[in-house]
């Protein structure tokens, strides 16, 4: 089973998420590397696709995620991300 997402403070499965760390973005503004480089002719916008990811901006619209150009977008490609958190951190 895929568990996805926090409802309170539980999690998507229904287990305690312990307090603290619930809506810690350990990434937010940290630079990252993209291969091979966003396509998405909808919302490519470089150089803002080399900071949206991490950017902290979460879509809350009703139009099509895909338009807009907040979203980095791939069209038929496998991209491979990489994230640099500066230091080892948990991910819980």
């Amino acid at each position: 089973m895929l568990c996805i997402g926090m409802i309170g403070n539980l999690d998507a499965c229904g287990r305690p998420v312990p307090p603290g760390n619930v809506n810690d973005n350990i990434a937010l503004g940290t630079t990252y590397t993209m291969s091979p480089a966003p396509n998405s002719t909808g919302c490519s916008d470089s150089p803002g696709d080399t900071t949206q990811l991490t950017g902290g901006y979460n879509y809350t619209g009703t139009g099509s995620l895909w338009a807009q150009m907040s979203t980095v977008g791939w069209q038929y490609q496998r991209p491979t991300i990489t994230i640099d958190l500066g230091v080892v951190q948990p991910i819980k």
